[in-house]
């Protein structure tokens, strides 16, 4: 389980990473939505935590040196490893 001032590197499917020190009570803004902190302390490294959007992201902050040394991986193919249980997500609407 992680603790407050845990420094955690997130990815979303689309392969964005996003590194936060944990501080409960505070959120994260994405363009994928608002994640919680607090959900990020209780899951732990390799889980996924959702936001209010339903977006998916995976804390890889414990498996990171594993997923870097898929030697010959392509990156776009390490990321996709890590979400290849998760349903397609719907195109986005950005703007």
């Amino acid at each position: 389980m992680l603790k407050q001032g845990d420094l955690v590197m997130l990815v979303c499917p689309q392969g964005k990473r996003y590194v936060r020190k944990l501080r409960d009570g505070e959120t994260m803004q994405t363009h994928f939505g608002v994640l919680e902190h607090k959900a990020l302390l209780q899951a732990g490294y390799g889980e996924e935590v959702r936001t209010h959007l339903g977006h998916p992201f995976r804390n890889v902050s414990g498996i990171l040196s594993g997923v870097l040394s898929h030697a010959g991986a392509a990156p776009s193919n390490r990321i996709d490893d890590l979400f290849q249980d998760d349903p397609p997500l719907p195109p986005s609407h950005e703007s």
